[in-house]
């Protein structure tokens, strides 16, 4: 029912870059040529890859959860060593 266009730049390196994703023409990029998706050697648009998620879960968990484990394991040392200090005071008294 409808086609979204696509531009194509002869000098695509040469765009202006003015936002992460935003671009502008300028005279090194030349004109833009205008034509539908997959014309021309234009790219194709496929809907949702770009929502697709590239990260894999059960990596991230994993390593949260070693995360997380690592700073129990720093605290409790870290409280273990101050409540021997505490001892070790204690006794000089």
């Amino acid at each position: 029912m409808y086609q979204i266009p696509v531009a194509s730049f002869a000098a695509p390196n040469a765009l202006e870059n003015r936002n992460g994703t935003l671009f502008a023409e300028t005279e090194g990029s030349g004109g833009a040529e205008i034509s539908a998706p997959g014309d021309k050697g234009t790219g194709q648009l496929v809907s949702g890859v770009y929502e697709g998620s590239n990260v894999d879960l059960q990596t991230e968990f994993t390593n949260i959860i070693l995360a997380q484990k690592a700073y129990s394991t720093a605290a409790t040392v870290f409280r273990t060593s101050d409540e021997m200090f505490q001892q070790a005071a204690g006794m000089k008294r």
